[in-house]
């Protein structure tokens, strides 16, 4: 076993006994409700139906979402809650390279002096391994505390819902978010009766049709969305600039999106091929959602803005390599969302660590026909209904 191994096992052996020293013991008698979940963009999105059954539960609390800084936009928009608070999980920060073990345990502290002015009645964790998450709300909460049963969250809760492992993040998340009432379990949930949505903005859509204008794209075209929050997920360039050429024509263009940081990655696919355009680093999150929903399709590696463009009832082609399609796969409609994997595995399936670069086994086994076929199946049956 390697350092690491042994830290976390050591850690979960103390979280019992830890999470006696602290509890919050007097019941509130607020109406505040904190619903906290630490990860990214994709994951907040797929955790909204879990928050939409909070919303129905407590329909005149005042609902707080405790988000990471990194995640506070998509949670504004998507989350049906009165107030949004930024705590800076351990482990979540993608630009951290932390690697003191100590830091957590003192950043508990800190994170619970800005919670404790809510005098929360009730919490939520809707991520089912997120302990530090779940000994956070046990510091603040006066009342109940959902979390999941797996054993390093467990001991923090006061009701658990029995979480599938094998399942989908948007199930986990709603068999938690039904542990209070103890409801039917999130696997008996589909996004037929629990999809992802994503309001309109005027302004947003005027800004993004302003942005085509400008970029010589008409009313129909294909997005590209290359980049993802692990590197390891990535797939390579020059693949996805096959693709692109594949794809592209004058009555529908392909325009790469992306972040500032992925505007060289975005460049490197569009260079000198016809009707392949980048915006990549020109899309707020508000435009980049009446981008993808614009579009007649998106494709990309498993990341939050190929779940953004299911949320807006695009069409998509979603690349799976190290990540799992069955707790991560696009939560919508099959026939209108595909996911194309390639024919490798390894002991390393889901490590998403920064340390793994790109251009690993089970991405580079993708073919690019098989992705160009995929879209062209998608294309095709869009334009048909």
């Amino acid at each position: 076993m390697n350092v690491v191994g042994a830290r976390h096992q050591v850690r979960n052996a103390l979280l019992r006994p830890a999470a006696r020293i602290g509890r919050r013991r007097e019941t509130s008698d607020s109406d505040t409700v904190l619903i906290l979940q630490p990860d990214h963009l994709g994951d907040i999105l797929l955790s909204q139906p879990a928050v939409n059954r909070i919303r129905e539960q407590f329909p005149h609390h005042r609902l707080v979402g405790v988000v990471g800084p990194w995640s506070e936009a998509i949670a504004r928009i998507v989350w049906p809650v009165d107030e949004v608070v930024t705590i800076d999980f351990p482990g979540f920060d993608r630009a951290s390279s932390q690697k003191n073990p100590f830091v957590p345990y003192q950043q508990l502290r800190t994170a619970a002096s800005t919670l404790e002015r809510l005098d929360a009645c009730t919490s939520f964790v809707l991520r089912p391994d997120a302990w530090w998450a779940a000994w956070l709300a046990s510091l603040v909460t006066g009342g109940p505390i959902m979390t999941s049963d797996d054993p390093r969250v467990a001991p923090f809760g006061t009701h658990h819902a029995r979480v599938n492992v094998c399942g989908h993040a948007t199930a986990q998340a709603i068999s938690i978010a039904s542990a209070l009432v103890n409801s039917d379990h999130g696997d008996r949930v589909g996004p037929g009766l629990a999809p992802l949505t994503v309001p309109q903005y005027p302004d947003a859509e005027n800004a993004a049709r302003t942005l085509l204008k400008r970029s010589e794209v008409g009313a129909k075209y294909v997005v590209l969305h290359p980049g993802a929050g692990a590197e390891v997920k990535q797939w390579p360039a020059n693949r996805w600039r096959h693709v692109a050429q594949e794809l592209a024509t004058n009555e529908l263009p392909v325009l790469v999106t992306g972040t500032v940081s992925e505007s060289e990655l975005a460049q490197r696919i569009a260079a000198k091929t016809a009707n392949v355009t980048s915006i990549a680093g020109q899309t707020p999150l508000p435009i980049l959602i009446e981008i993808l929903r614009g579009a007649q399709l998106v494709l990309g590696p498993d990341s939050g803005p190929l779940h953004l463009a299911v949320a807006c009832d695009t069409p998509t082609v979603h690349l799976f390599g190290p990540s799992d399609p069955g707790r991560y796969g696009p939560w919508g409609p099959p026939h209108r969302h595909q996911v194309v994997r390639g024919d490798w595995s390894c002991s390393r399936c889901g490590d998403l660590s920064p340390a793994r670069a790109s251009g690993c086994g089970c991405m580079v086994a993708i073919q690019t026909h098989t992705v160009v076929c995929a879209a062209k199946e998608l294309l095709r049956a869009d334009a048909y209904h």
